[in-house]
């Protein structure tokens, strides 16, 4: 009894529970770290563009599996899926979008109406097919001339590309390689006379050196196009011409072949959505997840105030 009771009474090794604490701590630390990087993860959605299959507010589990090596090299994303990816030009910014494409088809929007021809069954567009379509010389929204997403290996010649194939194969480039400064150069011709330093002004998307076009325009294939109708329309007397060079740290680029494949993403709010139709195809390297479920949701409310979505929790995203 008496041992018993001397037992019990033993005084507690502090340094000894605190090294098995700091053991169990860096264990869960290192699985959670594991599932994250390898397995699974979660993102809060702040934005409506995949409403309504992903609703602003919603917070999704999405996979990371299949878009690590070497995993990735034999499974990647398919036609359909939704997918987490880092909008190429746009900084550290992550986005949510549905694979519409891969390298090889053959995609075009007309009339508000997306169309690929390794996929004939796929249904995305809007009423704007009906006769409400936005022009194409206003917005891409609901028209993007014939395309054929290139595959890996692909040779881009620059001097041989139209203005918007150039912008999105310059595009391709500078993702695959963000360390080389690939970037698209400007000129603006008079009446043949060239200048890299044309000041830009009254234009309502951009205003400056045509030197100093942020990245987040300089691949935006629609906004040369806007500026070259722009530039001719205040100057219509005037022999006017937008030439793009592609260059790599500073020095031209003729041609680039292209290392890896890539995909052309779509938003399910066809009418705000902000997806290929503008950036163009994204390479398949900048995905790393496929949405697979809600986790959680948070809505606002009638009263503007943010609600608990609990009819959301566990839906799975299709």
């Amino acid at each position: 009894m008496l041992a018993k009771m001397r037992q019990a009474t033993r005084p507690v090794d502090t340094l000894t529970e605190l090294r098995r604490f700091f053991r169990i701590v860096a264990v869960v630390l290192a699985a959670g770290i594991v599932v994250k990087v390898f397995f699974l993860d979660t993102v809060a959605v702040l934005s409506g563009h995949m409403t309504p299959a992903i609703l602003k507010g919603d917070r999704i589990v999405f996979l990371r599996t299949a878009f690590i090596p070497p995993a990735s090299l034999v499974l990647g994303p398919s036609r359909g899926s939704i997918v987490l990816f880092k909008p190429p030009h746009r900084g550290g910014k992550r986005g949510c979008l549905r694979v519409a494409a891969l390298s090889g088809d053959s995609i075009s929007v007309s009339d508000g109406i997306f169309t690929c021809d390794k996929n004939p069954a796929a249904r995305y567009g809007s009423a704007a097919g009906r006769g409400s379509a936005v022009p194409a010389d206003f917005s891409p929204r609901d028209n993007f001339g014939p395309y054929r997403l290139p595959a890996k290996g692909t040779v881009f010649d620059f001097s041989s590309l139209s203005q918007r194939d150039l912008v999105l194969a310059a595009s391709l480039a500078a993702q695959e390689n963000p360390g080389r400064s690939i970037r698209i150069s400007a000129g603006v011709s008079i009446d043949d006379s060239l200048t890299n330093e044309y000041i830009i002004s009254g234009f309502p998307i951009y205003e400056g050196p045509v030197s100093a076009i942020p990245d987040e325009l300089r691949f935006d294939w629609f906004f040369w196009g806007r500026l070259r109708e722009y530039l001719r329309f205040i100057l219509p007397d005037r022999r006017v011409e937008l030439t793009l060079t592609v260059t790599d740290k500073g020095k031209p680029l003729p041609s680039y072949v292209l290392k890896s494949s890539c995909v052309f993403l779509l938003a399910d709010n066809w009418n705000a959505g902000y997806d290929s139709r503008y950036f163009g195809p994204v390479c398949r390297r900048r995905l790393y997840g496929k949405a697979a479920a809600v986790a959680w949701s948070l809505g606002k409310g009638a009263d503007g105030r943010n609600r608990f979505r609990a009819n959301r929790i566990g839906r799975i995203i299709r």
